[in-house]
């Protein structure tokens, strides 16, 4: 079974069993099921990886910067 997310394959899923027909109905939806729960967590790893990478640099960037870097939110007034 292809494990697929966003349209790209992220992985297969091989599943047999001795004393169940795994191409039953019953069995089809408990593949799909275990299948889905598999593609969210590689997609969500993934997800934190990025997110760890880049906050990995901008916080490089901000530690090693040599010039004044300032914050101002746009519904401050300005002096």
């Amino acid at each position: 079974m292809p494990l697929i997310s966003d349209g790209r394959g992220v992985g297969a899923m091989i599943i047999g069993a001795t004393s169940e027909d795994v191409t039953a109905t019953t069995a089809s939806h408990l593949r799909g099921a275990i299948g889905n729960q598999i593609v969210q967590s590689v997609a969500l790893a993934r997800s934190v990886a990025r997110l760890t990478a880049s906050e990995q640099r901008y916080r490089t960037l901000l530690e090693n910067a040599n010039d004044l870097i300032a914050v101002k939110s746009a519904d401050e007034n300005a002096t």
